[in-house]
């Protein structure tokens, strides 16, 4: 008798699931919503000024000779966390590459910078609107100056990693040029060359 009802709840289990899994199965499906994509937040102005000019400068100076009185001067990274902060820099700026390719980026804010008075552009510099017009007319270039950024990034990167003083040092001139190259092309006039006194005043960006 017990073992008539033991199998008699186990039917009435059963019989309960095959409906539902056939309830289920009838069901219309849902179709997926759609992942929702966030608006740009910085342009290629405010990741220019909060990321690569920022970090660039840290690799810039990371290793320096100057002549002194005294005889010469080394700033080098000696410690441990020295090369883990100087790899940081690095990967912002290649990493700030992809950023500065995303389709979408405006040049510059739509609005200004609340309590940034912001450099002041000099006669050789284009404005923005100019310079959104030449990204815009040709972004493949745009692109591919833009991975000359993030190249000359991984060549740092791999003398931090490789704790190679010399090739961070000699990196600087691979990372200045590819800046210098998008800049040549999109902030100054067309066979305008720029002022080397400018540029001094810029420093190394």
């Amino acid at each position: 008798m017990r073992r008539r009802s033991f199998f008699w709840c186990v039917s009435i289990v059963w019989a309960f699931l095959l409906v539902d899994l056939n309830l289920r199965a009838q069901a219309p499906s849902r179709p997926a919503r759609p992942a929702t994509v966030s608006p740009l937040t910085a342009s290629i102005q405010e990741l220019m000024l909060n990321l690569v000019d920022v970090s660039a400068d840290v690799l810039f100076e990371s290793v320096s000779y100057e002549s002194t009185a005294a005889g010469v001067v080394e700033t080098r990274p000696r410690t441990n966390d020295d090369w883990l902060v100087l790899r940081r820099h690095a990967v912002i700026v290649a990493e700030s590459a992809n950023l500065l390719k995303m389709p979408g980026r405006r040049v510059a804010p739509v609005a200004p910078i609340p309590g940034h008075e912001g450099e002041p552009p000099g006669p050789e510099d284009l404005p923005p609107a100019e310079i959104q017009r030449l990204i815009d007319r040709d972004r493949a270039t745009f692109n591919r100056l833009a991975q000359g950024l993030q190249d000359a990034a991984q060549v740092a990167l791999k003398a931090i990693d490789g704790r190679n003083v010399e090739a961070l040092f000699e990196s600087g001139e691979q990372l200045d040029q590819a800046c210098e190259n998008c800049h040549v092309r999109y902030w100054y006039p067309p066979n305008a060359k720029p002022d080397p006194a400018a540029l001094s005043q810029r420093g190394k960006k």
